[in-house]
């Protein structure tokens, strides 16, 4: 595959995935949420995300960064 076509099919896929996994709305918000409110509303939803994501592509955990250096 071109890398083009790969960067293309992997945009589409991540957009798919975060229109079904249902992510809180903008009516979650009375005003204009600062980014701490944005960070409470959205912090779970896509962590939970990215690690379906490391779980569906099969990554072992050696090969995973380490955050303790």
């Amino acid at each position: 595959m071109r890398g083009l076509e790969m960067l293309s099919n992997t945009i589409f896929g991540v957009a798919m995935s975060l229109l079904a996994y249902d992510l809180p709305k903008a009516s979650t918000f009375k005003d204009a949420p600062g980014w701490i409110g944005l960070v409470r509303v959205y912090a779970q939803p896509v962590i939970a995300l990215a690690i379906s994501f490391v779980v569906a592509s099969g990554v072992e955990p050696e090969q995973l960064p380490s955050a303790v250096g």
